[in-house]
């Protein structure tokens, strides 16, 4: 597995964000890195990061993993949004992104910060903005949100689960495509802290806002 160094990135609770475990974000890395060898060996692999800036800034801080995933930010937090890969995104705009960034991803990451299905319909506007053809998604969510990702996105739910210890509930991870790298082992809850950003753009919401019994 590919070791990662921890952020010491302060949350802002304005920006709903929290901690995320370091082995979740060096298996999405690994998953990566196993789309890239797979589907683009000698050069780099085109990496959306739908407000999921850990792994951007994971894969950004390591000349290593950085040659071969060139990754672009898109997030809400303008204080996360340093240097030329990085691009302000507001959910509530999902059309809203640079021209020539249009169709030009071989994969895009997506977390949202809430999983309504309101919020969901414009990240995969963007989502498809973005992707170029034959594109790999690569989405989390919680389960009961499976119908309504197969209906977007064409993603189901894999294997490895990602932990995320400040949530009350269990996150899943969802593709477009049949995982035959680390997503194709389950995953469990680590100890171990990573920097995680999710960001509403406004208010903190610890439970998105949401009960279980509300996803319909």
């Amino acid at each position: 597995m590919t070791k990662t160094k921890a952020f010491s990135i302060v949350e802002k609770a304005e920006f709903n964000q929290y901690w995320y475990s370091c082995k979740t974000i060096e298996t999405l890395v690994d998953e990566l890195l196993h789309l890239q060898q797979r589907l683009k060996p000698d050069g780099p692999l085109r990496v959306a990061c739908l407000s999921t800036p850990s792994v951007f800034f994971t894969v950004t801080a390591a000349p290593e993993l950085s040659e071969k995933l060139e990754c672009w930010l898109f997030d809400f937090d303008p204080h996360l949004l340093q240097g030329e890969r990085c691009v302000k995104f507001d959910y509530r705009e999902p059309k809203d992104v640079p021209a020539n960034l249009c169709h030009t991803f071989e994969c895009v990451l997506i977390d949202p910060p809430f999983i309504t299905k309101e919020v969901w319909e414009n990240y995969a506007i963007t989502a498809k903005l973005l992707a170029a053809s034959g594109c790999h998604f690569i989405g989390s969510s919680v389960r009961e949100n499976s119908e309504l990702l197969q209906g977007l996105l064409g993603m189901t739910a894999v294997p490895f689960q990602p932990s995320i210890p400040n949530l009350v509930y269990q996150y899943d991870f969802f593709t477009n495509y049949s995982p035959e790298g680390p997503f194709e082992h389950a995953g469990h809850r680590m100890s171990r802290w990573c920097w995680k950003g999710r960001n509403a753009g406004y208010g903190y919401d610890p439970v998105h806002g949401l009960k279980i019994d509300q996803i319909k």
